[in-house]
């Protein structure tokens, strides 16, 4: 059986059980559940985000690449766009999207649309 780290979240139920008969512990542990929830809420809403990005930048890219017989690197991607994107980005887009497929040419990846 592996050994899982506790969460901040167990850890503060874990001590407002221990706790309950002291208001004030009650009170911080309820506040601290209240932070992480709210924390928790905006990275959620922050990756939605990117996602939805992500999702427009892929469309993109499948409306060039459905004009083209051959594949095209990820910088001629880029250069084809007129994105202001990162090769690292491009790439995680097109590695992680499906309907895309990806060949090594003489040590070129070049990227296709899936049949």
């Amino acid at each position: 059986m592996a050994n899982t780290k506790m969460t901040k979240v167990q850890a503060l139920t874990a001590i407002m059980a221990k706790v309950s008969d002291t208001p004030e512990l009650v009170s911080f542990c309820e506040h601290e559940l209240d932070l992480l929830a709210k924390k928790s809420a905006k990275s959620a809403e922050k990756s939605a985000e990117k996602n939805e990005q992500y999702a427009t930048y892929a469309d993109e890219v499948r409306a060039i690449l459905a004009n083209r017989n051959e594949g095209l690197s990820v910088t001629d991607i880029i250069k084809e766009t007129g994105l202001d994107i990162t090769n690292q980005k491009m790439s995680y887009i097109l590695n992680h999207t499906e309907g895309f497929t990806k060949a090594k040419v003489k040590g070129v990846t070049l990227f296709t649309l899936s049949a």
